[in-house]
């Protein structure tokens, strides 16, 4: 018999009878561990609850280093290649689109004055835009062929740096033609004075535009399908890395579009305000050379390319070229079948092509008419569209961090839609003075439109990829991805270059009789807005269990 000392009980030892030994051994064995286990519990009667908000937290902290150690070393080592290149390819994008278009709306100007003619600035700067836009259909057909034969970076390399020589071809044709930069105390004798521009035809601008927008097209495609190549068709990895990408991508337009309007077009003029876009896409052909200078095999699907869907490698280029915009077709009617014909399709239409329709028409439209006809001041429509790509900062953001939290791209779009009404205090903004400072202020309010913006495009396309990426047709040539991407930008391209060029042409027969746009930016913006703005909100409730608040449409 002995004592024992975590129970205080006594064990009687009976060793003597192996049999009842056994039996009561077992038996005291029972007792103690009920006892020891009733002990703790007495000497630790309380244990709290894990607590949710500490719990959360560290869910959070573990996502973070889920989200670090989602991509491999060489994946990380291409994406930060990757993104410095598309930083500094979208900073010379910035800097030659908005030089452009203020170039334009100075030039057009100015020819209506010397002619004694009424004004058809942005008319003519809408078809100017529409043009580039439709070209860039065309860069992606003539690429297509291309990335099949060659690995996508070196592709990707030779188009930028064709975009660059492009780019240069302009300020080359100002200067043979009596063009310089903008004097350092320059001060215009009249309106429309700009007597630093080369004597060259305004009617140049649009071949050289369209020129660039075939380039543009080419990288343009090529830029949507090599993360394909660095991440391989993981799609958390693929919308990650779209969403990182466009956060960076916004950083440089932002810093890129307040740098020209506030100081390369004030101090060169728009004339070679993009004197750095040759120097920075060159830069960034070299930077994206070295994308898996070590890697593998291109890893391109044929979803992602429309029109270049199984074409032999040994195919005559030019066989190729006329293939491409036959299939191109194709892919443009096959798409238009599938949208139309599935519920689950159908709400694409609206809400795809209308809210980026009306996304550029804000940027490339809206905002140039603000500066010129508003403030007088063509250059500070870089400060606004500045103001709109900061917005676009935050939504890629926005997305980034609440990927897993918002499930599907239809609070986003109705999200949009209330934001865009925003757009409404412009017909009635009337500004006491013309300075900087109202540039600001409109650039604040198109901040919102951004953030809009970027929300609907990352999203959508996310979506768009996870469902479509499964084939769904018989047609070995055409995919059903390439299909409906072709036929969504398609039409986006088509309502953009037939309605900007007509409501520019309402804007300036309003300017020319009343002498300002306000009474036509009722209707141009207001109205047009508000409709699309409607539109798209109910074609968010089209698809099955699409009424919640934050639905789920898997």
């Amino acid at each position: 018999m002995f004592l024992n000392p975590t129970s205080r009980t006594w064990i009687i030892d009976q060793s003597n009878n192996p049999k009842r030994s056994s039996l009561k051994y077992n038996s005291n064995r029972r007792n103690f561990e009920e006892e020891q286990s009733l002990v703790k519990y007495q000497t630790e009667p309380f244990q709290p609850r894990r607590n949710p908000i500490k719990s959360e937290e560290n869910d959070d902290e573990n996502e973070k280093k889920n989200l670090w150690n989602l991509f491999n070393g060489k994946e990380k080592r291409n994406l930060l290649i990757y993104i410095l290149g598309i930083m500094l390819y979208k900073f010379g994008l910035e800097a030659f689109n908005g030089s452009i278009v203020s170039l334009a709306t100075n030039r057009y100007d100015r020819d209506a004055m010397h002619s004694g003619m009424s004004a058809k600035t942005f008319e003519k700067v809408g078809l100017l835009v529409g043009l580039n836009q439709a070209t860039q259909c065309i860069g992606s057909i003539l690429v297509a062929p291309l990335i099949k034969r060659w690995p996508t970076r070196t592709v990707l390399s030779i188009s930028i740096f064709i975009f660059s020589l492009l780019t240069a071809l302009l300020m080359i044709i100002d200067a043979a033609t009596g063009g310089k930069m903008k004097p350092k105390n320059f001060y215009p004798m009249y309106e429309n004075d700009y007597s630093y521009y080369g004597r060259y035809p305004t009617y140049v601008l649009i071949p050289i535009y369209c020129l660039t927008g075939v380039a543009y097209g080419m990288v343009e495609l090529i830029r949507r399908i090599i993360p394909r190549d660095i991440v391989g068709s993981n799609e958390e990895k693929l919308q990650r890395m779209d969403a990182l990408v466009h956060v960076f991508y916004e950083i440089a337009g932002v810093s890129g579009a307040f740098t020209t309007g506030l100081l390369l077009i004030p101090r060169l003029g728009n004339n070679y305000a993009f004197i750095i876009t040759p120097i920075l896409f060159t830069l960034s052909a070299i930077v994206w050379f070295f994308i898996n200078a070590f890697g593998t095999k291109t890893n391109i699907s044929n979803d992602e390319i429309p029109g270049a869907e199984n074409q032999n490698g040994k195919t005559n280029y030019f066989k190729a070229i006329i293939k491409g915009f036959i299939l191109f077709g194709k892919s443009v009617y096959i798409g238009g079948k599938i949208i139309f014909q599935k519920r689950k399709y159908l709400w694409l239409f609206p809400c795809y092509t209308l809210t980026l329709y009306i996304h550029r028409y804000i940027e490339n439209g809206i905002a140039p008419q603000i500066a010129k006809r508003y403030l007088n001041n063509s250059e500070w429509s870089q400060i606004i569209v500045g103001g709109s790509n900061f917005g676009e900062l935050l939504g890629a953001l926005s997305v980034f961090i609440l990927t897993k939290r918002i499930r599907s791209p239809i609070f986003w779009l109705r999200l949009d839609c209330l934001l865009l009404l925003i757009v409404w205090y412009i017909p009635f903004y009337n500004s006491s003075s013309t300075t900087i400072k109202h540039a600001w202020i409109i650039a604040a309010t198109f901040l919102p439109f951004g953030f809009g913006s970027a929300g609907d495009d990352v999203s959508l396309n996310a979506h768009i990829q996870s469902e479509l990426s499964k084939p769904e047709l018989k047609d070995r040539d055409v995919s059903s991805l390439g299909a409906v991407m072709a036929f969504l930008y398609s039409s986006y391209i088509i309502l953009y270059a037939i309605c900007n060029p007509l409501l520019g042409k309402y804007i300036d027969s309003v300017y020319n009789t009343k002498q300002t746009i306000r009474p036509a930016m009722i209707y141009t913006v207001g109205v047009q807005v508000s409709v699309i703005s409607v539109l798209i909100f109910i074609s968010t409730f089209i698809p099955k269990n699409s009424l919640k608040f934050n639905p789920s449409l898997e």
